[in-house]
């Protein structure tokens, strides 16, 4: 059967859809000098006032160039296998409004999916900047500092709890000028019976390899034929939605 399309809102995400107090992530060790000084290059921020509002500094800024022009290579297929999925296909949409995206919809799923995005869509991008300034606004019903992600700050942020319908969302920030956001939709418990738990396992993989810690074999991209539109309450709408949520609007953006 056909999936119902994503489109991650992610991007969006920098809103924060991190969950917190989730404890089977991993946290990823430091890296290298080497490593270091490879993805922390011309780095500094355009910014020079970041982070502000309370947002943690990122101590290992990473250069997300070559992951940001195909968003889908940041977890491969080996990556997928180790947490229990050997059949993954990755739909990249790199012009999401939001930035950069992927959706990643399991086999063994009707309607499950998860995507992970780079939030560039609302310039000047802040990373995690943004969230802290939305909250300190009284925006988010929900949020949650959690445990670093790989060694990166991480946050939960959302307008409303929707974790029991198999909905959550976490942010991450890969440098204070910029961050990666994952959403998982399963409803139905196809694929996990917590979605934020999972949210931040499939953040820890992404990050890893952003940081050169992944394997370098990717996951075979099949892009379906996706419906152009659905019914109010699907996919679709609720990607939007969280697009809304991370660029500060109450409206769907599209």
């Amino acid at each position: 059967m056909a999936k119902t399309g994503l489109t991650l809102p992610a991007l969006i995400l920098v809103a924060g859809v991190v969950l917190a107090g989730c404890s089977d992530s991993e946290a990823g060790a430091p890296a290298s000098s080497d490593d270091a000084g490879a993805n922390s290059s011309a780095l500094t921020s355009p910014n020079g006032d970041l982070p502000h509002s309370g947002a943690p500094a990122v101590a290992q800024p990473i250069n997300t160039k070559k992951w940001e022009s195909d968003p889908c290579s940041v977890i491969s297929a080996k990556q997928f296998s180790s947490i229990g999925f050997d059949d993954v296909d990755a739909e990249p949409n790199p012009h999401v409004e939001a930035g950069p995206t992927c959706d990643w919809y399991p086999s063994n799923a009707t309607l499950a999916g998860f995507s992970g995005a780079f939030i560039t869509g609302d310039p000047p991008t802040e990373g995690l900047s943004r969230l802290y300034e939305r909250r300190e606004l009284g925006d988010y019903k929900v949020w949650q500092e959690l445990r670093p992600i790989a060694g990166h700050p991480a946050i939960r942020a959302e307008y409303k709890d929707e974790s029991d319908r198999g909905i959550c969302g976490i942010t991450v920030g890969v440098r204070n000028d910029l961050a990666y956001g994952v959403e998982v939709t399963d409803e139905d418990k196809e694929i996990t019976n917590d979605p934020c738990a999972f949210a931040q396992k499939i953040a820890n993989l992404a990050v890893k390899t952003m940081k050169g810690k992944g394997n370098a074999a990717l996951l075979h991209k099949r892009v379906r034929d996706l419906p152009q539109s659905q019914p109010q309450g699907g996919l679709r709408t609720r990607t939007r939605q969280w697009r809304s949520s991370i660029r500060g609007s109450a409206q769907i953006a599209l």
